[in-house]
């Protein structure tokens, strides 16, 4: 699959750091089959996914507040 390939080059050569996936803006929803080998390269590759599938035109926090990851935590989850 060229993503998987292009998602490897990347983090390998280039040092890209995570995978984001814009469900919404992609109409794809993030739990797709075809998003599937790009999570299993990720975990590979031990990168996060972002997964951005949503608005929020909430108005009562400030905007400008950020959040710092410090770390991920990997798990697999088996198919029922």
């Amino acid at each position: 699959m060229r993503g998987v390939r292009e998602l490897e080059f990347r983090v390998r050569e280039q040092k890209f750091v995570a995978l984001g996936v814009s469900a919404l803006v992609d109409g794809i929803p993030a739990s797709d089959r075809r998003y599937y080998p790009l999570y299993a390269k990720a975990a590979e590759l031990d990168i996060p996914v972002r997964i951005y599938s949503s608005m929020n035109y909430a108005t009562d926090r400030p905007t400008t507040s950020a959040i710092r990851v410090t770390s991920i935590r990997w798990r697999s989850i088996s198919p029922s």
